[in-house]
Protein backbone atom coordinates (compact mmCIF):
# COMPACT_ATOMS: atom_id res chain seq x y z
CA UNK A 1 0.00 0.00 0.00
CA UNK A 2 2.49 2.42 1.15
CA UNK A 3 4.64 2.09 -1.94
CA UNK A 4 1.90 2.70 -4.07
CA UNK A 5 0.82 5.96 -2.42
CA UNK A 6 4.50 7.04 -2.86
CA UNK A 7 4.05 6.77 -7.30
CA UNK A 8 3.28 10.14 -9.26
CA UNK A 9 0.83 10.48 -11.84
CA UNK A 10 3.36 9.01 -15.09
CA UNK A 11 4.51 5.56 -12.76
CA UNK A 12 0.66 5.17 -11.66
CA UNK A 13 -0.26 5.47 -15.51
CA UNK A 14 2.37 3.36 -16.76
CA UNK A 15 2.33 0.18 -13.98
CA UNK A 16 -1.79 0.38 -14.66
CA UNK A 17 -1.87 0.05 -18.21
CA UNK A 18 0.76 -2.78 -17.93
CA UNK A 19 -1.97 -4.16 -15.45
CA UNK A 20 0.40 -4.48 -12.96
CA UNK A 21 -1.45 -3.14 -10.31
CA UNK A 22 -5.48 -2.72 -10.31
CA UNK A 23 -6.95 0.85 -10.09
CA UNK A 24 -8.80 -0.44 -7.71
CA UNK A 25 -5.96 -1.23 -5.15
CA UNK A 26 -4.19 2.07 -6.03
CA UNK A 27 -7.41 3.86 -5.00
CA UNK A 28 -8.14 1.57 -1.99
CA UNK A 29 -4.35 2.55 -0.87
CA UNK A 30 -4.66 6.06 -1.09
CA UNK A 31 -7.69 6.37 0.94
CA UNK A 32 -6.10 4.16 3.48
CA UNK A 33 -3.35 6.32 3.43
CA UNK A 34 -5.82 9.70 3.80
CA UNK A 35 -8.30 7.35 6.60
CA UNK A 36 -4.74 6.67 8.46
CA UNK A 37 -4.32 10.46 9.51
CA UNK A 38 -4.94 13.58 7.09
CA UNK A 39 -2.90 15.24 9.54
CA UNK A 40 -2.64 18.61 7.41
CA UNK A 41 -6.39 18.53 6.70
CA UNK A 42 -5.82 18.60 3.35
CA UNK A 43 -9.27 17.28 2.45
CA UNK A 44 -12.76 18.11 3.58
CA UNK A 45 -14.81 15.34 2.07
CA UNK A 46 -13.54 11.91 0.43
CA UNK A 47 -16.09 9.66 -1.37
CA UNK A 48 -14.90 6.37 -1.14
CA UNK A 49 -17.71 4.28 -2.56
CA UNK A 50 -18.12 6.62 -5.59
CA UNK A 51 -14.05 6.18 -5.70
CA UNK A 52 -14.10 2.58 -5.84
CA UNK A 53 -17.16 2.17 -8.55
CA UNK A 54 -14.97 4.22 -10.45
CA UNK A 55 -11.77 2.34 -10.26
CA UNK A 56 -13.51 -0.46 -10.80
CA UNK A 57 -15.00 0.50 -14.13
CA UNK A 58 -11.49 1.73 -14.90
CA UNK A 59 -9.69 -1.58 -14.51
CA UNK A 60 -12.90 -2.71 -16.94
CA UNK A 61 -11.57 -0.25 -19.12
CA UNK A 62 -7.85 -1.78 -18.54
CA UNK A 63 -8.67 -4.65 -19.12
CA UNK A 64 -10.28 -4.93 -22.12
CA UNK A 65 -7.89 -2.45 -23.61
CA UNK A 66 -5.31 -5.49 -23.05
CA UNK A 67 -7.13 -7.68 -25.23
CA UNK A 68 -7.72 -5.77 -27.94
CA UNK A 69 -11.08 -4.39 -27.53
CA UNK A 70 -11.96 -0.89 -27.81
CA UNK A 71 -9.06 0.16 -28.38
CA UNK A 72 -6.48 2.18 -25.69
CA UNK A 73 -6.87 2.97 -22.86
CA UNK A 74 -6.67 7.00 -21.89
CA UNK A 75 -3.62 7.50 -20.09
CA UNK A 76 -4.93 8.60 -16.94
CA UNK A 77 -7.37 5.76 -16.77
CA UNK A 78 -7.92 4.50 -12.99
CA UNK A 79 -5.48 7.35 -11.79
CA UNK A 80 -6.77 8.74 -8.75
CA UNK A 81 -6.97 12.60 -7.70
CA UNK A 82 -8.00 15.19 -5.38
CA UNK A 83 -10.60 18.50 -6.48
CA UNK A 84 -10.31 21.64 -4.87
CA UNK A 85 -13.60 22.32 -2.71
CA UNK A 86 -14.70 25.11 -5.78
CA UNK A 87 -14.71 22.48 -8.89
CA UNK A 88 -18.48 21.10 -8.89
CA UNK A 89 -19.56 17.06 -8.99
CA UNK A 90 -23.33 17.03 -9.65
CA UNK A 91 -25.14 15.94 -6.87
CA UNK A 92 -21.81 15.79 -4.61
CA UNK A 93 -21.49 18.73 -2.23
CA UNK A 94 -19.69 21.93 -3.01
CA UNK A 95 -19.13 24.26 0.04
CA UNK A 96 -16.58 26.67 -1.57
CA UNK A 97 -14.39 26.34 1.95
CA UNK A 98 -17.11 27.95 4.25
CA UNK A 99 -19.79 26.62 6.53
CA UNK A 100 -22.06 29.41 4.80
CA UNK A 101 -22.43 26.50 1.95
CA UNK A 102 -22.19 23.62 3.88
CA UNK A 103 -25.79 22.68 2.33
CA UNK A 104 -25.04 23.02 -1.22
CA UNK A 105 -24.96 20.97 -4.06
CA UNK A 106 -23.25 20.97 -7.38
CA UNK A 107 -26.13 21.24 -10.04
CA UNK A 108 -23.52 20.62 -13.20
CA UNK A 109 -20.67 18.99 -13.87
CA UNK A 110 -17.63 21.21 -14.10
CA UNK A 111 -15.83 20.72 -17.37
CA UNK A 112 -12.56 19.47 -15.68
CA UNK A 113 -14.02 16.85 -13.03
CA UNK A 114 -15.89 15.78 -16.74
CA UNK A 115 -13.05 15.55 -18.42
CA UNK A 116 -11.47 13.11 -16.29
CA UNK A 117 -14.30 11.68 -15.37
CA UNK A 118 -14.33 10.20 -19.05
CA UNK A 119 -10.79 9.47 -19.20
CA UNK A 120 -11.22 6.92 -16.13
CA UNK A 121 -9.74 9.28 -13.89
CA UNK A 122 -10.67 8.22 -9.70
CA UNK A 123 -11.94 10.85 -7.88
CA UNK A 124 -11.35 10.09 -4.27
CA UNK A 125 -12.80 13.35 -2.78
CA UNK A 126 -12.65 17.32 -2.39
CA UNK A 127 -9.44 18.91 -0.72
CA UNK A 128 -9.96 22.00 1.34
CA UNK A 129 -9.81 25.99 0.30
CA UNK A 130 -10.01 28.99 1.83
CA UNK A 131 -13.37 30.50 2.46
CA UNK A 132 -14.80 31.37 -1.08
CA UNK A 133 -11.26 30.65 -2.64
CA UNK A 134 -10.05 33.64 -0.81
CA UNK A 135 -6.30 33.49 -0.20
CA UNK A 136 -6.38 36.18 2.73
CA UNK A 137 -9.26 33.89 4.73
CA UNK A 138 -8.13 32.13 7.38
CA UNK A 139 -5.59 29.51 6.83
CA UNK A 140 -7.27 25.68 7.75
CA UNK A 141 -4.57 23.89 6.16
CA UNK A 142 -1.36 22.85 7.44
CA UNK A 143 1.68 22.39 5.19
CA UNK A 144 3.07 18.71 5.29
CA UNK A 145 7.12 20.02 5.55
CA UNK A 146 6.31 21.67 8.41
CA UNK A 147 2.80 21.62 10.28
CA UNK A 148 3.47 24.87 11.85
CA UNK A 149 3.79 26.46 8.21
CA UNK A 150 1.45 27.64 5.66
CA UNK A 151 0.70 25.35 2.41
CA UNK A 152 -0.11 28.43 0.75
CA UNK A 153 -3.38 29.45 -0.38
CA UNK A 154 -6.29 28.81 -1.95
CA UNK A 155 -5.62 25.37 -3.85
CA UNK A 156 -3.78 24.72 -0.30
CA UNK A 157 -5.68 21.71 0.54
CA UNK A 158 -4.84 20.38 -2.74
CA UNK A 159 -0.80 20.85 -2.43
CA UNK A 160 -0.94 19.54 1.05
CA UNK A 161 -3.24 16.56 -0.65
CA UNK A 162 0.23 15.75 -2.46
CA UNK A 163 2.60 17.08 -0.61
CA UNK A 164 1.37 14.59 1.81
CA UNK A 165 1.08 11.63 -0.44
CA UNK A 166 -2.95 11.30 -0.64
CA UNK A 167 -3.27 12.00 -3.87
CA UNK A 168 -0.90 11.41 -6.83
CA UNK A 169 -2.38 15.06 -8.46
CA UNK A 170 -5.13 16.92 -7.26
CA UNK A 171 -6.99 19.99 -9.13
CA UNK A 172 -6.78 23.61 -8.00
CA UNK A 173 -7.74 27.25 -9.50
CA UNK A 174 -5.47 30.01 -9.86
CA UNK A 175 -6.70 33.79 -9.97
CA UNK A 176 -3.36 35.91 -8.55
CA UNK A 177 -1.12 32.55 -7.62
CA UNK A 178 -3.31 30.36 -5.83
CA UNK A 179 -1.98 27.29 -7.72
CA UNK A 180 1.90 28.42 -7.60
CA UNK A 181 1.94 30.07 -3.98
CA UNK A 182 0.97 26.23 -3.07
CA UNK A 183 3.35 24.70 -5.21
CA UNK A 184 6.21 26.43 -3.62
CA UNK A 185 5.50 26.15 -0.39
CA UNK A 186 4.80 22.29 -0.99
CA UNK A 187 7.53 21.20 -2.86
CA UNK A 188 5.13 20.74 -6.11
CA UNK A 189 4.97 21.60 -9.99
CA UNK A 190 1.89 23.23 -11.62
CA UNK A 191 0.67 24.74 -14.76
CA UNK A 192 -1.47 27.58 -15.03
CA UNK A 193 -2.40 27.36 -18.79
CA UNK A 194 -2.98 30.84 -21.77
CA UNK A 195 -6.32 32.21 -20.93
CA UNK A 196 -8.91 30.27 -22.40
CA UNK A 197 -7.03 27.09 -22.36
CA UNK A 198 -9.19 25.07 -19.81
CA UNK A 199 -12.25 25.34 -19.19
CA UNK A 200 -13.21 27.23 -16.05
CA UNK A 201 -17.38 26.54 -16.21
CA UNK A 202 -18.30 24.71 -13.15
CA UNK A 203 -16.06 26.19 -10.85
CA UNK A 204 -16.69 29.01 -8.72
CA UNK A 205 -14.11 32.05 -9.57
CA UNK A 206 -15.06 35.93 -9.14
CA UNK A 207 -12.98 36.30 -12.29
CA UNK A 208 -13.37 34.12 -14.64
CA UNK A 209 -11.25 36.05 -17.13
CA UNK A 210 -8.15 35.80 -14.76
CA UNK A 211 -8.94 32.29 -13.42
CA UNK A 212 -7.18 29.20 -14.20
CA UNK A 213 -7.89 25.06 -13.33
CA UNK A 214 -4.82 22.97 -13.42
CA UNK A 215 -3.08 20.78 -11.46
CA UNK A 216 -0.86 19.99 -8.95
CA UNK A 217 1.74 17.12 -8.79
CA UNK A 218 5.29 16.34 -8.17
CA UNK A 219 6.56 16.93 -11.95
CA UNK A 220 6.06 18.40 -15.05
CA UNK A 221 5.64 15.42 -16.59
CA UNK A 222 2.79 14.40 -14.62
CA UNK A 223 1.14 17.72 -14.89
CA UNK A 224 1.80 17.19 -19.05
CA UNK A 225 -0.54 14.56 -18.52
CA UNK A 226 -2.92 16.06 -16.75
CA UNK A 227 -2.90 19.19 -18.84
CA UNK A 228 -3.84 17.38 -22.38
CA UNK A 229 -7.33 15.86 -20.68
CA UNK A 230 -8.21 19.50 -19.58
CA UNK A 231 -7.44 21.45 -22.03
CA UNK A 232 -9.87 22.19 -25.08
CA UNK A 233 -13.07 23.39 -26.46
CA UNK A 234 -15.57 23.65 -24.28
CA UNK A 235 -19.25 24.91 -25.91
CA UNK A 236 -20.38 26.13 -22.08
CA UNK A 237 -17.52 28.11 -22.19
CA UNK A 238 -16.91 30.93 -25.23
CA UNK A 239 -13.29 32.40 -23.10
CA UNK A 240 -12.24 28.75 -25.01
CA UNK A 241 -13.83 29.12 -28.62
CA UNK A 242 -10.65 30.85 -30.30
CA UNK A 243 -7.83 28.64 -28.64
CA UNK A 244 -5.52 27.09 -30.87
CA UNK A 245 -5.33 23.54 -30.93
CA UNK A 246 -2.72 22.31 -28.08
CA UNK A 247 -1.11 19.47 -29.58
CA UNK A 248 1.50 16.79 -28.07
CA UNK A 249 2.68 17.68 -24.54
CA UNK A 250 6.39 16.42 -23.77
CA UNK A 251 6.56 13.49 -21.25
CA UNK A 252 9.95 12.42 -21.82
CA UNK A 253 13.34 15.20 -21.84
CA UNK A 254 15.55 16.18 -24.73
CA UNK A 255 18.72 14.12 -25.03
CA UNK A 256 22.43 15.11 -23.52
CA UNK A 257 23.97 16.98 -21.36
CA UNK A 258 23.13 20.33 -21.98
CA UNK A 259 18.72 19.78 -22.86
CA UNK A 260 18.09 23.46 -22.89
CA UNK A 261 20.51 24.20 -25.42
CA UNK A 262 19.44 26.73 -27.82
CA UNK A 263 16.60 27.84 -25.48
CA UNK A 264 16.84 32.04 -24.03
CA UNK A 265 15.47 33.10 -21.11
CA UNK A 266 15.00 35.96 -19.59
CA UNK A 267 15.47 36.82 -16.06
CA UNK A 268 13.41 39.37 -14.69
CA UNK A 269 14.83 42.10 -13.42
CA UNK A 270 12.80 42.77 -10.18
CA UNK A 271 11.94 46.38 -8.99
CA UNK A 272 13.91 48.51 -6.40
CA UNK A 273 10.82 48.12 -3.68
CA UNK A 274 10.88 44.24 -3.97
CA UNK A 275 13.51 42.53 -2.05
CA UNK A 276 14.16 38.97 -2.29
CA UNK A 277 14.97 37.23 0.93
CA UNK A 278 18.23 36.12 1.49
CA UNK A 279 17.77 31.99 1.46
CA UNK A 280 15.07 32.88 -1.37
CA UNK A 281 17.76 34.75 -3.35
CA UNK A 282 20.58 31.71 -2.95
CA UNK A 283 17.64 29.45 -4.21
CA UNK A 284 16.64 31.67 -7.38
CA UNK A 285 20.57 32.59 -8.27
CA UNK A 286 21.00 28.44 -8.17
CA UNK A 287 18.08 28.36 -10.47
CA UNK A 288 19.33 30.50 -12.82
CA UNK A 289 22.86 29.06 -12.90
CA UNK A 290 21.15 25.75 -13.20
CA UNK A 291 19.45 26.66 -16.15
CA UNK A 292 22.55 28.37 -17.38
CA UNK A 293 24.62 24.83 -17.22
CA UNK A 294 22.06 22.72 -18.46
CA UNK A 295 22.70 25.09 -21.93
CA UNK A 296 20.22 27.91 -21.47
CA UNK A 297 21.16 31.40 -22.61
CA UNK A 298 20.22 33.82 -19.60
CA UNK A 299 19.57 37.11 -20.47
CA UNK A 300 17.81 40.65 -18.16
CA UNK A 301 15.08 41.52 -19.00
CA UNK A 302 12.96 44.88 -17.35
CA UNK A 303 9.73 44.25 -17.81
CA UNK A 304 7.00 47.44 -18.25
CA UNK A 305 5.47 48.78 -15.02
CA UNK A 306 2.28 46.84 -13.77
CA UNK A 307 -0.96 48.65 -14.74
CA UNK A 308 -2.73 50.02 -11.84
CA UNK A 309 -4.98 47.74 -9.73
CA UNK A 310 -8.45 48.78 -10.27
CA UNK A 311 -10.26 49.34 -7.06
CA UNK A 312 -13.88 48.78 -8.00
CA UNK A 313 -15.22 45.36 -7.15
CA UNK A 314 -16.43 42.85 -9.88
CA UNK A 315 -20.04 42.38 -10.85
CA UNK A 316 -19.44 38.79 -9.39
CA UNK A 317 -18.25 39.86 -6.58
CA UNK A 318 -21.37 42.66 -6.03
CA UNK A 319 -24.17 40.31 -7.06
CA UNK A 320 -22.55 37.18 -4.85
CA UNK A 321 -22.17 39.47 -1.70
CA UNK A 322 -25.72 41.16 -2.28
CA UNK A 323 -27.23 37.47 -2.24
CA UNK A 324 -25.40 35.94 -0.21
CA UNK A 325 -24.55 38.24 2.84
CA UNK A 326 -28.68 38.69 3.58
CA UNK A 327 -29.07 34.71 2.89
CA UNK A 328 -26.38 33.51 4.98
CA UNK A 329 -24.37 36.34 6.30
CA UNK A 330 -24.48 34.63 10.28
CA UNK A 331 -22.36 31.37 8.73
CA UNK A 332 -20.03 33.49 6.73
CA UNK A 333 -16.62 33.91 8.62
CA UNK A 334 -15.69 37.44 10.18
CA UNK A 335 -13.20 38.01 8.02
CA UNK A 336 -15.93 37.05 4.89
CA UNK A 337 -18.59 39.40 6.15
CA UNK A 338 -16.18 42.42 6.58
CA UNK A 339 -14.74 41.80 2.88
CA UNK A 340 -18.08 41.59 1.58
CA UNK A 341 -19.46 44.99 3.56
CA UNK A 342 -16.53 46.41 2.47
CA UNK A 343 -17.06 45.34 -1.37
CA UNK A 344 -20.63 46.63 -1.57
CA UNK A 345 -19.70 49.99 0.36
CA UNK A 346 -16.96 50.68 -2.57
CA UNK A 347 -19.43 49.28 -5.67
CA UNK A 348 -21.73 52.35 -4.36
CA UNK A 349 -19.08 54.58 -4.22
CA UNK A 350 -16.93 54.20 -7.06
CA UNK A 351 -18.84 51.74 -9.33
CA UNK A 352 -17.87 48.48 -10.60
CA UNK A 353 -14.86 47.35 -12.79
CA UNK A 354 -15.82 46.74 -16.39
CA UNK A 355 -15.41 43.15 -17.38
CA UNK A 356 -13.33 43.57 -19.96
CA UNK A 357 -9.46 44.68 -19.74
CA UNK A 358 -8.70 48.23 -19.57
CA UNK A 359 -6.25 50.45 -21.92
CA UNK A 360 -3.42 49.74 -19.01
CA UNK A 361 -4.22 45.91 -19.30
CA UNK A 362 -4.07 45.98 -22.99
CA UNK A 363 -0.75 48.11 -23.19
CA UNK A 364 0.85 46.12 -20.75
CA UNK A 365 0.42 43.18 -22.19
CA UNK A 366 1.30 44.46 -25.83
CA UNK A 367 4.62 46.34 -24.08
CA UNK A 368 5.43 42.44 -22.65
CA UNK A 369 4.45 40.38 -26.04
CA UNK A 370 7.22 42.86 -27.78
CA UNK A 371 9.78 42.10 -25.07
CA UNK A 372 9.62 38.84 -26.03
CA UNK A 373 9.84 39.09 -29.84
CA UNK A 374 12.50 41.56 -29.25
CA UNK A 375 14.84 38.69 -27.18
CA UNK A 376 13.58 36.02 -28.84
CA UNK A 377 13.09 34.45 -25.09
CA UNK A 378 11.68 31.05 -24.86
CA UNK A 379 10.56 32.04 -21.07
CA UNK A 380 10.86 34.29 -18.80
CA UNK A 381 12.44 33.23 -15.45
CA UNK A 382 11.16 34.82 -12.02
CA UNK A 383 10.82 33.81 -8.67
CA UNK A 384 7.48 32.23 -7.25
CA UNK A 385 7.72 33.94 -3.66
CA UNK A 386 9.76 36.98 -1.85
CA UNK A 387 9.45 35.98 1.68
CA UNK A 388 10.17 32.83 3.18
CA UNK A 389 7.37 30.47 3.65
CA UNK A 390 5.47 32.05 7.00
CA UNK A 391 3.72 30.29 10.08
CA UNK A 392 0.01 29.69 9.79
CA UNK A 393 -1.20 32.83 11.38
CA UNK A 394 -4.05 32.95 14.44
CA UNK A 395 -7.80 32.48 12.53
CA UNK A 396 -8.31 35.94 13.95
CA UNK A 397 -5.61 37.78 12.00
CA UNK A 398 -6.73 36.36 8.65
CA UNK A 399 -4.96 35.10 5.80
CA UNK A 400 -1.22 35.08 5.47
CA UNK A 401 -1.32 36.16 1.41
CA UNK A 402 0.91 39.48 2.25
CA UNK A 403 2.74 37.15 4.32
CA UNK A 404 4.98 35.37 0.98
CA UNK A 405 5.86 38.85 -0.20
CA UNK A 406 4.63 40.63 -3.49
CA UNK A 407 1.71 39.13 -5.02
CA UNK A 408 2.30 40.45 -7.88
CA UNK A 409 4.97 38.35 -9.61
CA UNK A 410 1.93 35.54 -9.86
CA UNK A 411 -1.12 37.73 -10.42
CA UNK A 412 1.34 39.52 -13.47
CA UNK A 413 0.29 36.64 -15.46
CA UNK A 414 -3.07 36.14 -14.66
CA UNK A 415 -3.49 39.61 -15.88
CA UNK A 416 -1.61 39.00 -19.02
CA UNK A 417 -3.69 35.49 -19.32
CA UNK A 418 -0.09 34.13 -19.86
CA UNK A 419 0.97 30.18 -19.25
CA UNK A 420 3.07 29.63 -16.24
CA UNK A 421 4.88 26.72 -14.76
CA UNK A 422 5.79 26.90 -10.97
CA UNK A 423 8.29 24.00 -9.86
CA UNK A 424 10.59 22.98 -6.92
CA UNK A 425 14.07 24.83 -7.26
CA UNK A 426 15.49 23.73 -4.16
CA UNK A 427 14.88 24.79 -0.09
CA UNK A 428 15.47 27.55 2.62
CA UNK A 429 17.21 27.20 5.84
CA UNK A 430 15.05 24.48 7.16
CA UNK A 431 14.44 22.14 4.63
CA UNK A 432 11.43 23.46 3.33
CA UNK A 433 11.19 23.98 -0.72
CA UNK A 434 10.90 26.76 -2.65
CA UNK A 435 9.48 27.50 -6.05
CA UNK A 436 10.55 29.43 -9.24
CA UNK A 437 8.64 30.76 -12.10
CA UNK A 438 8.82 29.90 -16.05
CA UNK A 439 5.91 32.03 -18.22
CA UNK A 440 6.42 31.89 -21.57
CA UNK A 441 4.28 33.48 -24.89
CA UNK A 442 0.33 32.86 -24.99
CA UNK A 443 -0.03 29.08 -25.93
CA UNK A 444 3.45 27.59 -25.65
CA UNK A 445 2.34 25.69 -22.94
CA UNK A 446 4.47 22.52 -24.48
CA UNK A 447 7.48 24.91 -24.90
CA UNK A 448 7.10 25.54 -21.30
CA UNK A 449 6.60 22.23 -20.36
CA UNK A 450 9.89 20.56 -22.63
CA UNK A 451 11.73 23.10 -20.97
CA UNK A 452 10.50 22.27 -17.17
CA UNK A 453 10.91 18.40 -18.21
CA UNK A 454 14.34 18.64 -19.47
CA UNK A 455 15.13 21.28 -16.28
CA UNK A 456 13.94 18.03 -13.76
CA UNK A 457 15.72 15.65 -15.91
CA UNK A 458 19.26 17.23 -14.45
CA UNK A 459 17.98 18.32 -11.21
CA UNK A 460 16.78 16.52 -7.89
CA UNK A 461 14.22 19.05 -6.59
CA UNK A 462 11.00 17.38 -7.54
CA UNK A 463 12.52 14.45 -5.79
CA UNK A 464 12.30 15.60 -2.31
CA UNK A 465 9.84 14.23 0.02
CA UNK A 466 8.08 15.52 3.51
CA UNK A 467 9.89 14.15 6.42
CA UNK A 468 8.03 10.86 7.50
CA UNK A 469 7.49 12.18 11.05
CA UNK A 470 6.32 15.41 12.09
CA UNK A 471 5.44 16.81 15.21
CA UNK A 472 2.03 17.34 16.27
CA UNK A 473 0.65 20.15 14.91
Amino acid sequence: MTELTGHGVQELAQLLQARTVSSVEVTQAFLKRIGEGDRARAWVRTYPEMALEQAAAADARLSAAAVGRDGPAPPLCGVPFGLKDVIAVAGLPLTLGSAAFEDQVGGEDASSWERLRDQGAVPLGHTRTQELASGDAPQTVANPWDLGRSPGGSSNGSAAAVAAGTAPFALGTDVGGSLRRPASACGLTTIIGTAGRVSMRGSFTFNAAADHVGPLAWSAADCALVLAVLAGHDPGDAATHGAPPLGALPTAPTPGERPLAGRRIGVLELPPEIELAPSLAEVQARFEEELRRLGAELLPVAGPPRPPADPRPRQEQVTFFRRHLAERGDRFTAYTRERGVALLEAAEALGVAPADAGRAEQAYRAAWAALFREHELSALALPAQTRETPLVPPADEGGDLERFGDQGIRAMWNVLGWPVVCLPAGGEDGGLPIGAQLAGAPWTEAALLQTAIDYQSRTPHHESRPPATLPPR
